[in-house]
């Protein structure tokens, strides 16, 4: 999958746009990054086990999803537009998780 993903670019957009726009709980503590390391990869692991609970429980209140197909949708239109994919999604290998603060980059 992570060579399919990295061939059209929708993993780098995806894992861009998924770390940084969808987390919520454990990010309003920036100076745990280990937390919020660990939040980052339950977003991944949500899409491997095809969980929407699990996902929609990392999602801050409010939550909003902006990509360039996407602009600022609610979380209802997330799982409208966005959450089927995960039919198509084994496995997510991260090369490099980078977390800094409320900021995260993540490379796959």
């Amino acid at each position: 999958m992570k060579s399919k993903f990295k061939k059209n670019g929708v993993g780098y957009l995806f894992a861009i746009t998924l770390t940084l726009l969808l987390l919520g709980s454990s990010f309003t503590n920036p100076g745990n990054r280990a937390a919020n390391e660990k939040t980052v990869r339950a977003v991944y692991t949500a899409y491997e086990k095809k969980d929407w609970n699990m996902l929609k429980s990392l999602f801050a209140d409010g939550f909003t999803f902006t990509s360039p197909m996407d602009d600022h949708i609610n979380i209802k239109e997330y799982k409208v537009r966005c959450w089927p994919n995960s039919a198509n999604i084994k496995k997510f290998d991260i090369d490099k998780l980078i977390v800094s603060g409320d900021d995260a980059f993540c490379n796959l």
